[in-house]
């Protein structure tokens, strides 16, 4: 029942307590959903979900039978579309990898689709802490804590009883 759409595409669950699978992705960005009506139990299929946050054509939604109708329906119109989504959803999900830095390197460089190259993985420090440029220890960073903690509290010992009987340090 889901073998339906064309390559590159596939079949998602919207949130973990899904009980289907009902949304359509392309690259990480969702192009149509079937979406559950709370009144009936009927279902719709949003269309064109990857432009429902832009400025554009207003949002686009279709009547189904059934669940399983929706399914072949979102397949049909998926292959129908897909050059102009490859493109919308390609260009979507190029521009959030580059918004999160997930098509660079460590060491700047740009990294090729998929997969990095031996000399890129070698760039990586072997060490998190040194590369965020933070050189204390667990015993220094731990007293740090604790008087941001303290600062935070007023100096008072007993700071979450709000005056009764608490007593401020010397």
């Amino acid at each position: 029942m889901y073998d339906n759409l064309p390559d590159g595409f596939e079949w998602q669950v919207a949130w973990q307590y899904a009980a289907g699978l009902t949304d359509v992705v392309f690259d990480g960005i969702v192009v149509c959903a079937l979406v559950e009506r709370i009144n009936n139990g009927g279902w719709y299929v949003w269309l064109d979900r990857h432009l429902a946050k832009l400025d554009g054509p207003p949002e686009v939604f279709r009547n189904c039978r059934s669940y399983e109708s929706g399914v072949a329906g979102c397949g049909i119109w998926v292959h129908r579309h897909q050059g102009r989504l490859r493109r919308e959803a390609g260009a979507m999900a190029e521009a959030v990898r580059m918004k999160n830095h997930y098509g660079r390197s460590w060491n700047g460089q740009e990294a090729t689709r998929g997969t990095l190259s031996g000399a890129l993985l070698s760039t990586v420090p072997s060490d998190p802490m040194v590369y965020r440029g933070d050189s204390r220890t667990l015993e220094e960073k731990a007293a740090a804590y604790s008087r941001e903690l303290r600062r935070r509290r007023g100096g008072r010992r007993n700071w979450h009883m709000n005056g009764v009987g608490a007593t401020d340090r010397p």
